[in-house]
């Protein structure tokens, strides 16, 4: 079994890489703010190059599991105008540091030879992450068989609409460091996976008490409660059941694990 290593022991911040074009969403968004309702294009049409994309790792969020790094489809649009992405620690498994000889590869003068080269460093990257990655990737014991309540998406709501709040979870969160004053790891990852959890809560309520139409309130109503009950299963047992995603706006995209305790339920 390979020894677990985390991407900073085995490459560090700020190092330009190159990694498999596969780890970019491939999601498009529309941007609301800007009035037109135009599309965007999806990260990988933005930054990948023939399986590729370049990126460069500045930072980890412990309260969301996830690094924040940089990323284009050069390493000229990397320096000059690169996008902003957030990655987990499964998929940097998927990248290599950008050094000469990977630099030699992907410069040949041809574009027959440059594509071989491409590749090439694909195929090198996938060699690598087969070694590197262990047997079994870190999860939560008490997560797996697990069902998602996705906070999103919902037949006949607005997925934005379900979006949790910056605002709600820091106000949740200084709430709770205040009643909860002890600094180690894991009573600060309990405030956030509670202030998250309590948001939830919070944003499915206010959504509840906005409908008017009966059939959407069916919806939210059994999110409301599966939600409040993996709050208060949290708050006895103190295990992880929040995912969240960080978005260009003050904004978390929440996934919420049930227990299979309460899956039985």
């Amino acid at each position: 079994m390979a020894e677990y290593r985390t991407f900073p022991q085995r490459i560090g911040f700020h190092w330009t890489c190159v990694a498999l074009a596969s780890i970019l969403s491939d999601d498009i968004q529309i941007d609301a703010a800007s009035g037109d309702g135009e599309e965007e294009m999806s990260l990988w049409d933005e930054a990948s190059n023939e399986g590729l994309c370049f990126l460069r790792i500045v930072r980890y969020l412990p309260h969301a599991r996830l690094y924040e790094g940089l990323v284009a489809k050069s390493e000229e649009l990397l320096a000059a105008a690169p996008a902003k992405a957030f990655f987990t620690e499964d998929q940097l498994y998927n990248t290599l540091p950008c050094d000469i000889r990977i630099r030699t590869i992907l410069s040949r003068d041809t574009s027959f030879a440059r594509e071989q080269g491409f590749a090439r460093v694909v195929k090198q990257i996938e060699t690598h992450a087969r070694v590197i990655r262990p047997a079994f990737y870190r999860t939560e014991p008490a997560m797996a068989p697990v069902r998602t309540l996705e906070l999103i998406g919902a037949p006949a709501l607005a997925p934005e609409e379900l979006l949790v709040s910056a605002e709600s979870v820091d106000t949740h969160l200084e709430t709770l460091r205040q009643s909860h004053p002890d600094t180690t790891a894991d009573q600060v990852e309990y405030c956030i996976q509670q202030a998250f959890l309590l948001a939830a809560v919070d944003a499915l309520m206010t959504r509840l008490y906005e409908l008017h139409d009966a059939a959407c309130a069916s919806i939210v109503r059994p999110w409301c409660a599966q939600v409040a009950t993996v709050q208060r299963w949290h708050r006895d047992n103190r295990r992880n059941v929040v995912r969240a995603m960080p978005l260009s706006k003050p904004r978390w995209r929440l996934h919420i694990h049930a227990p299979i305790q309460l899956q039985a339920a």
